[in-house]
């Protein structure tokens, strides 16, 4: 009877001791080399961060917060350069009025008198033709959010005391016209009142010309000290 050789089976560089029950590895590329590969092929997972603190690292909505927090402050400065720059035109307007004025005071006549110092004159006085020639209906009538009626522009004639010697109201002696209004600031006040910031009140304008008299004020009877 021949005896049986033990089978050997090649699985890759691998041998089977059927007769012993015992798998060998004998050569690198076994068993042990394919876990070994398998292992250097696995790679370790970085750690994620969570969800919030990828939030807190976050700088999406910055610019959106930064606005919120200057508007405020773009916006006062923008409704003060638009109120203040209406007031100082009032004002310019005030000045030439002013000096328009007491030029037509001097000579005792203004557009629409006659050509005596007698003649009657429209309008019959110079303190509403001077009212009549403001630029806007807001600063001669009043009325409105910026210039309360009882801060329309006024018109005010007066004879300033002359030098030694010298009688008010004959020629040669100074004549003064002053024009004033009251201006708000409705804007600009809402805008401090959000920001708790104190208001401004009103802002008193005011000009005035002076100059002598070429004739006797005798169509000039609003007038003043003359």
């Amino acid at each position: 009877m021949t005896k049986r050789r033990p089978d050997s089976t090649d699985k890759g560089d691998r041998t089977s001791n059927q007769s012993s029950g015992v798998w060998e590895a004998s050569s690198p590329g076994g068993i042990l080399g394919d876990v070994g590969s398998s292992l250097q092929e696995v790679q370790v997972p970085r750690t994620v961060p969570s969800a919030r603190r990828r939030s807190l690292r976050s700088e999406r909505g910055q610019a959106l917060v930064e606005f919120v927090l200057i508007l405020p402050v773009f916006l006062l400065i923008t409704f003060a350069i638009i109120d203040f720059g209406k007031a100082f035109n009032y004002w310019i307007d005030m000045t030439h009025l002013a000096n328009e004025g007491a030029r037509y005071a001097s000579v005792n006549r203004w557009p629409g008198c006659g050509s005596t110092d007698t003649s009657p004159c429209t309008p019959t006085s110079l303190t509403a033709y001077v009212q009549a020639q403001t630029n806007t209906d807001e600063l001669r009538n009043g009325n409105t959010p910026y210039v309360a009626t009882a801060d329309k522009l006024a018109v005010q004639i007066t004879c300033p005391a002359p030098g030694a010697g010298l009688t008010a109201g004959n020629v040669g002696t100074p004549i003064r016209v002053k024009v004033t209004a009251g201006y708000k600031l409705p804007v600009m006040n809402g805008m401090l009142q959000l920001l708790r910031l104190p208001q401004v009140a009103k802002i008193n304008l005011a000009a005035s010309s002076t100059m002598r008299l070429e004739r006797e004020p005798a169509r000039i009877t609003e007038a003043t000290g003359c």
